[in-house]
């Protein structure tokens, strides 16, 4: 058992691997929930906890996880010890690590959730849900990103919330792409900013509406579903756009890579315009579009992304 704080709340919680496990008292969806995948990103835990504390089974359908991610990060406030849980997660590496003696904190932890979700996928039934919990580094309305695939899409578009596409294509490893890839529903929730109330506020929104649009429950019977859909809402200035990222921007510690301050994802951006600056120099934005999850914090190698809307391709393809 390890003990998070939240410096957005100004408490802590105590957790195991296994926040919360609901078995319904009807047939229906398993849902798979992840929090603290990055150990500094504290809200999806904190909701999930309080969440999975209030739901009466008698209201569930199917089997609800709630899962904590990078226990020892999680315990410590930090992104990763060794390497980034989230970029794990591909064919090679899991193999890779599976045939090491000495294993990192990391590689430990990637070995457990593997062994877990196994676990889950063998002994439960169908249909699968898979979410998982972040937050960002820079002001950000909230969002959800997911690979590009239509059994993604159709249940992602139900959230009143901006939805990106296409992640999966400029990162190596996130554990979401390896559950798309074994051919389950796996969207990511950003609920706003690291340390902020709102994100944590916002989590616990969207696993009620979850809940409801994966028929695990009837709205009926979550207290304030109308609510949590309008916070969701205005929280995103009703925005319910699908964009793409058409550009991501690495880094390495020897870059010396910094944001220049007071961007926000999803923030119009001109071409020319200063972005960040590294030991060359100013880096300038070179496309028509959005900034998204610009860096700003030390750990991370995703400086930021370039986003771009595709609305009426997103409809028109659902």
């Amino acid at each position: 058992m390890i003990e998070v704080k939240s410096p957005a709340l100004k408490k802590s919680i105590k957790l195991n691997r296994i926040i919360g496990k609901i078995k319904g008292h009807n047939t229906g969806p398993t849902m798979v929930f992840f929090g603290g995948v990055h150990g500094n990103e504290t809200a999806g835990v904190f909701a999930l906890k309080e969440v999975f504390s209030k739901l009466n089974p008698e209201h569930i359908s199917g089997t609800l996880y709630a899962i904590t991610g990078n226990k020892e990060a999680l315990k410590q406030n930090k992104r990763y010890l060794n390497n980034d849980l989230n970029r794990l997660w591909f064919k090679e590496r899991i193999i890779s690590i599976q045939n090491k003696t000495v294993l990192n904190h990391e590689e430990k932890e990637l070995l457990e959730l593997y062994t877990l979700i196994h676990n889950i996928i063998d002994t439960e039934s169908g249909p699968f849900y898979f979410i998982d919990f972040h937050t960002t580094s820079s002001k950000t309305i909230p969002f959800i990103t997911i690979n590009d695939a239509l059994i993604n899409r159709k249940f992602s578009s139900l959230f009143p919330v901006p939805l990106v596409l296409g992640i999966e294509e400029y990162l190596e490893g996130p554990l979401l792409s390896y559950v798309n890839q074994l051919g389950y529903v796996s969207l990511g929730f950003e609920s706003g900013q690291h340390d902020e109330k709102d994100a944590v506020i916002n989590s616990k929104a969207f696993i009620y509406l979850a809940l409801v649009y994966a028929n695990a429950m009837d709205a009926e019977t979550v207290i304030g579903f109308q609510i949590h859909f309008r916070q969701l809402q205005e929280q995103c200035y009703n925005i319910q756009d699908a964009f793409e990222v058409i550009y991501l921007h690495r880094v390495k510690k020897e870059d010396n890579f910094k944001m220049v301050d007071g961007y926000r994802s999803f923030e119009k951006i001109k071409k020319g315009t200063v972005l960040a600056t590294d030991g060359e120099g100013n880096i300038l934005n070179k496309y028509k579009g959005r900034i998204f999850m610009p860096l700003y914090q030390k750990q991370g190698e995703d400086g930021f992304f370039i986003v771009r809307n595709i609305e009426s391709t997103v409809e028109n393809s659902l």
